[in-house]
């Protein structure tokens, strides 16, 4: 048989990056599953390479001033679904609570490969979701 651990966090709690770090280090699994999509990997990636905060106590760089230059560096920025579905507005929230929108996920992320765990995206591609609530 299998044993899953099952971490539920809040999207805006700072706090949240630790908490699945402690259990995945707590755990050692062979897996680890993240409830993220292919479409959100490239707004999170910076925080998964990163691993951890920025010198300066932050977790993410802070949205430049909109430029061509600032949309081809900030995978944010090149999202549609950013900027027009809530993205803008849920990133000033989580800034405001002192974290970043996947946060969580990136920590999931970079324990899981320090521990050279698997790692899969378990979550229904954002497209879809954003389809059904417009369409439906």
């Amino acid at each position: 048989g299998s044993v899953v651990h099952v971490v539920g966090v809040a999207p805006l709690d700072p706090g949240a990056p630790a908490v699945v770090r402690e259990v995945i280090q707590a755990a050692l699994p062979d897996s680890v599953l993240l409830q993220l999509c292919d479409e959100r990997v490239p707004p999170v990636w910076e925080l998964i390479e990163r691993g951890s905060k920025r010198a300066d106590g932050s977790i993410r760089d802070p949205l430049p001033e909109v430029s061509i230059q600032s949309v081809q560096a900030d995978a944010r920025l090149q999202s549609l679904q950013w900027w027009l579905f809530g993205g803008l507005d849920m990133e000033a929230l989580a800034a405001g609570q002192g974290t970043t929108l996947g946060a969580a996920q990136a920590a999931g992320a970079h324990e899981a490969a320090r521990i050279k765990a698997q790692t899969h995206l378990v979550d229904r591609r954002a497209s879809c979701t954003l389809h059904r609530c417009v369409v439906e």
